[in-house]
């Protein structure tokens, strides 16, 4: 049986935050109005709330029946943390969950963006490929991000660090996202979002994108890509 806490995982230090310290952060982050939260009746709520807070999971569950409150989940294995969530970000509209590697570095993230039919529908999945020996947040080679839509169409874009192009794949044909869904869960039951593994084997492989590639440029701020001729045309 999976174990989870309710501490604030710190990615830019790599460390669980303890219980204090985690409810001083929600006082903190529900001050004052803030971009991740527009409903300022809850916000004025959570206020009165933290007050008097006693734990992260009397936050959690207090944030969890509000909808739109922030907080955070760690998934425990043995005495270090495998992976976290956050649950409500920009107010409520969905989770990011992260998997940490053993470096307590995030390798890849799942973004569950929440759907007109309550249940949540990973749009976005985002993995890192790291320097061998090295052992930074920051020492990444290249990502690659996959964005879903509940149709099947499928776009990957393939970023090497430092460079000022990147890479667009698109699906020729529309991919099986029957395993990006998760039903809204009751508090507590979080496993669901933390499984890794959703696909079978060569599904993700299987999108057809040999004739639907692109090269994109940035520059000033803008994007472009190459036409036959090698011209450079905006991407508007």
């Amino acid at each position: 049986m999976s174990i989870y806490i309710y501490q604030n995982w710190s990615r830019g230090y790599s460390e669980l935050q303890s219980e204090k310290i985690t409810i001083k952060n929600r006082i903190n982050f529900y001050k004052s109005p803030n971009n991740d939260n527009d409903n300022i009746t809850s916000q004025k709520s959570a206020k009165k709330f933290l007050k008097t807070c006693k734990n992260p999971e009397a936050w959690a569950k207090y944030a969890y029946n509000d909808k739109t409150l922030m907080f955070h989940v760690c998934k425990m294995s043995a005495h270090h943390v495998e992976a976290y969530m956050e649950v409500n970000r920009f107010h409520g509209k969905g989770n990011f969950v992260y998997f940490l590697d053993e470096h307590n570095r995030v390798f890849m993230d799942y973004w569950f963006e929440k759907q007109d039919n309550g249940k949540y529908f990973i749009s976005q999945m985002m993995f890192f490929d790291y320097i061998n020996g090295k052992t930074g947040d920051d020492d990444y080679t290249k990502s690659w991000q996959y964005n879903f839509t509940p149709d099947g169409n499928v776009a990957v874009i393939i970023r090497t660090k430092g460079e000022s192009q990147e890479e667009v794949w698109n699906s020729k044909e529309p991919l099986n996202v029957s395993s990006n869904w998760e039903d809204s869960p009751e508090f507590g039951n979080w496993e669901g979002f933390f499984t890794m593994k959703r696909w079978e084997e060569g599904e993700i492989g299987a999108i057809n994108t040999s004739k639907n590639q692109k090269k994109y440029i940035y520059k000033d701020g803008n994007r472009y890509y190459k036409d036959e001729d090698g011209n450079l045309i905006e991407d508007n």
